[in-house]
């Protein structure tokens, strides 16, 4: 009687595993390059001219560059990693042929410093958007109490495409200013505060013998 029920308890345990391996899984599988097919780019620090600092510094700053532009052309799941001191690895997995020149364009274009005046009257402009839950297309408002600014903006889906920044831009557009958005990252989500930025640029990278990012309290960048 015994040896039936370990017969039967060994029968069941072997189908639940069998099922288990052809069942697929909830989740998409991520698929790299050799799966999927893409685009891959290695951009490597020019410093031929002089650099301000040492050469892992300007990579740091090259890769939050590289970062930022890749997430604006709104493509999915890239990876985006340093290779050394002197080079940082782009890979776009899925990209088709006739977005690659595109792409390339646009990681590999020079990068420029403004400072740009805020609103004088930012704050109550950005209030009045949330009180009246006013949100521009693909975000949508969620609050945080423990913040001192309390409400954001996130973004549902795929980060914007170029047509859709620019229309964020011109978000309830105030003349001769443009609607721009600071991302804060808090335990791993992205959140974004927007404000309205005069399009006249007050100073440029041009005037600045050097510059670098640091972090305020709750997170902040700042130059």
């Amino acid at each position: 009687m015994k040896a039936s029920i370990w017969k039967w308890l060994i029968l069941v345990v072997v189908t639940a595993w069998s099922v288990a391996l052809v069942t697929p899984p909830k989740k998409k599988v991520k698929l790299g390059l050799d799966l999927q097919g893409g685009t891959s780019y290695t951009l490597e620090i020019d410093d031929s001219q002089g650099l301000e600092g040492s050469v892992s510094d300007a990579r740091d700053r090259a890769l939050e560059v590289v970062r930022n532009r890749v997430d604006s052309m709104g493509v999915a799941e890239p990876i985006i990693y340093p290779d050394g001191d002197r080079r940082i690895v782009v890979q776009i997995p899925g990209m088709k042929a006739e977005d690659r020149e595109r792409a390339s364009a646009n990681i590999r274009k020079a990068a420029y410093l403004e400072f740009r005046m805020v609103h004088p009257k930012n704050d109550e402009l950005v209030k009045n958007l949330f009180t009246d839950r006013k949100v521009p297309q693909g975000y949508e408002i969620v609050s945080l109490p423990s913040r001192p600014d309390g409400n954001y903006w996130t973004r549902k889906g795929l980060p914007p495409s170029e047509a859709e920044r620019a229309a964020l831009r011109e978000f309830e557009g105030k003349p001769g200013y443009d609607l721009l958005l600071e991302k804060e990252t808090i335990e791993g989500k992205d959140y974004f505060r927007p404000y309205y930025v005069s399009r006249k640029a007050e100073l440029t990278g041009g005037s600045l013998k050097s510059a670098n990012v640091d972090y305020q309290q709750f997170g902040q960048k700042a130059v």
